[in-house]
């Protein structure tokens, strides 16, 4: 219009309502709209001044479409290959995607990833691998996925090398010589001469030469791309003599009008006679004093009166050592020996059990010691060296007070033997109920410290002997009881367990099922009394098994008595042990009119046992058999005569227990020889 001020836009979406929307202004003939969504929309327009507002146009329509998006890349891409090798096969990856593309990922499937077009990629392992390709654009994202496979590589086989070593590094004849391969680059077969016309194809053999001299071996090895020769020499020493020690003998008078002697047993379990020599070491300083020894295979020799009938003393007191050599092999000689007194009516005494050389340790401890008005205590110690040695003797009470110390001398090859309160003058005039001693030795194998506790009404000696802190997690006493005996007599057990450490130190002790928990503080020794009444029974008898946890346990001692008739009491020490075998010897059984013996058999394993019993005599001879088949941690004891009924046990003599089980190293064999007058036990450890 010719007069107007302006034009005003209306516009509907659809059959929708209209709606005024802008201005042209005056006399225009076009106008935009833009922001309007997809759709049909419809517009007119009218003219308008100062008057007014004029009669809409005609109404127009139109259509607005939307803009199409971009489409989404397409991921595609091809690997070089699709097998390969852990290590060395490099893995090319080509992408092969269409679109727009703005970025890219590869995943390998191990860990690993790349941003590249085209990236390589090695596999550090074997395994199947799913790789992912991930590619984005405007339009949006899509995957791609292949698989490959990645073997691993064959193994390079190196070429070997040859080495040994064996120990012991200087055997004797017949010891058992490990060869332990050392060779290396994976040999897998391997050839050994031992130089003795001996072979073997094992990797890590063992052989025992039969005789002394200098061995050449040679060890040849193989695998499939190589071969390699090592070659050592051995030298094979004679059979070690063998070397024990009876701590103490004696023929002379004791305290109350007592006289002393020994009795000593020597068995050859060996395969070959034996020679060598009996050495009697004295005290105060004298010159040992040496007789031949010769035994034939499984013989025996007892000498009732060791010191008069060996080395013609009429009087004397030391120790005797046994020294002994064989053809081809060191002999295996088993010792028992009893000194003892005679009483109003038969003997009282003590066994004293062989010390071998590996007993004699620097560190050494001893309890069940005593001194009060009921026993008193005798203490010794020899030195079976060819220097001097001493040792520090330290004394604690039951409670594990120190009590006092002294540190004693002893000459090379000698004996010595004294009252405790001559070693230990601080327990003169006071009671001890109960004492244990540490030796600390200044030589190692060198000295043997025992105790022989004596009742002072009866007379009858217990023999102790010092022995280093067991290892492992379990000693055992053979046997104790809580039961009657001959001739009204009535039997107990007490035990004495003593803590040598500063720590204390947690027990547990199990007899015939039954267990009891034991505390025991440092250096205190803890006293039970009528042990097996103590798990509540009120007679029975059998093993005690100690157990406790860690490294090592306690020094233990036990004795078995009855009392005697006019007072006292008489009995036997029964030392614990950790020496379970295959094979046990008791020599020095008797029975006769004035003896009689039991032999008892520990079965220290988890399964039952059969066990083979053989009586030998003297001459190595068989005289009856038994078997006996024992329980898992059983104990049984036996008369003679009840074990073998086909012998006449009254006419024996003395003669020697062999006692052999082929279920392994389970077996402790003892025995016990009682006087059928005073009924004394003295109690024989097998060997």
């Amino acid at each position: 219009a010719s007069n107007e001020t302006g034009q005003y836009i209306y516009l509907a979406a659809g059959s929708g309502s209209f709606s005024r929307i802008g201005d042209a202004g005056a006399n225009a003939t076009s106008s935009t709209l833009t922001g309007a969504s997809a759709g049909t929309y419809r517009i007119y327009i009218t003219a308008y001044n100062s008057a007014g507002e004029s009669a809409g146009s005609n109404i127009a329509s139109v259509t607005v479409v939307g803009s199409t998006p971009p489409a989404a890349p397409i991921a595609a891409f091809s690997v070089s290959a699709t097998s390969g090798i852990a290590g060395s096969t490099t893995f090319t990856f080509t992408d092969q995607s269409t679109g727009s593309i703005t970025s890219r990922t590869w995943n390998f499937g191990d860990g690993t990833s790349s941003t590249l077009a085209n990236p390589t990629h090695t596999y550090a392992s074997a395994g199947n691998y799913t790789i992912v390709l991930t590619v984005s654009g405007s339009g949006g994202q899509s995957q791609a996925t292949r698989g490959v496979t990645v073997s691993a590589p064959a193994p390079v086989i190196p070429n070997v090398v040859a080495a040994f070593d064996f120990a012991p590094a200087s055997p004797n004849v017949h010891d058992s010589v490990t060869f332990t391969d050392r060779s290396t680059g994976s040999p897998a077969a391997w050839s050994w001469s031992f130089g003795d016309g001996a072979t073997s194809t094992a990797q890590n053999p063992v052989h025992a030469y039969a005789a002394p001299g200098i061995y050449i071996i040679n060890v040849t090895i193989f695998n499939s791309v190589s071969s390699s020769a090592a070659t050592r020499s051995i030298t094979v020493n004679p059979a070690a003599a063998y070397r024990s020690l009876v701590s103490v003998s004696a023929q002379t008078s004791g305290v109350g009008g007592s006289a002393w002697r020994t009795e000593l047993t020597v068995f050859n379990a060996g395969n070959e006679a034996a020679t060598g020599q009996y050495l009697f070491l004295p005290g105060a300083g004298g010159s040992a004093l040496s007789r031949p020894l010769y035994l034939g295979s499984k013989q025996s020799v007892t000498f009732g009166n060791a010191l008069l009938d060996l080395f013609g003393m009429s009087s004397g007191a030391g120790a005797i050592a046994i020294e002994a050599s064989g053809t081809t092999i060191t002999p295996t000689l088993k010792l028992t020996s009893r000194t003892f007194t005679s009483g109003a009516s038969g003997t009282y005494g003590q066994g004293v059990p062989n010390v071998g050389s590996a007993n004699l340790q620097t560190t050494i401890f001893l309890t069940g010691l005593e001194s009060d008005a009921d026993y008193r205590t005798n203490l010794g110690l020899v030195n079976r060296s060819d220097s001097a040695a001493s040792a520090l003797l330290t004394l604690y009470n039951g409670s594990g007070a120190y009590v006092a110390s002294t540190t004693v001398s002893v000459a090379a090859d000698n004996f010595q033997q004294a009252s405790l309160a001559s070693f230990f003058p601080a327990v003169t005039g006071r009671s001890f109920s109960a004492l244990s001693l540490r030796a600390d030795v200044s030589v190692a194998g060198a000295v043997s410290v025992y105790a022989s506790v004596v009742d002072n009404r009866t007379q009858d000696p217990i023999y102790v002997q010092a022995s280093a802190q067991p290892s492992g997690s379990r000693s055992t006493i053979p046997a104790i009881g809580r039961a009657p005996g001959a001739n009204g007599t009535f039997w107990r057990s007490d035990v004495r367990l003593f803590n040598p450490t500063s720590s204390i130190l947690g027990l547990t002790l199990r007899y015939q099922g039954a267990s009891m928990p034991v505390t025991v503080l440092p250096n205190q020794t803890a006293v039970l009394s009528d042990v097996v009444s103590q798990f509540g029974a009120t007679s029975g008898s059998g093993s005690l098994d100690i157990l406790w946890n860690g490294n090592a346990g306690p020094i233990v001692a036990s004795r078995t008595y009855t009392a005697a008739p006019s007072g006292g009491t008489y009995g036997q020490s029964i030392d614990a042990t950790q020496a379970f075998t295959s094979d046990s010897y008791v020599p020095g059984l008797r029975s006769d009119s004035s003896f009689r013996s039991n032999v008892g058999f520990v079965n220290g394993g988890d399964s039952t046992i059969g066990i083979n019993a053989t009586l030998l005599s003297t001459n190595g001879q068989t005289l009856a058999s038994a078997f006996v088949q024992l329980g898992p941690h059983a104990q049984t004891q036996y008369s003679l005569a009840s074990l073998f009924p086909t012998v006449n046990v009254v006419s024996l003599g003395t003669v020697t227990l062999q006692a052999h089980t082929d279920s392994g190293p389970l077996l402790f064999a003892y025995g016990s020889i009682i006087d059928n007058t005073s009924g004394d036990p003295v109690f024989f450890a097998g060997e």
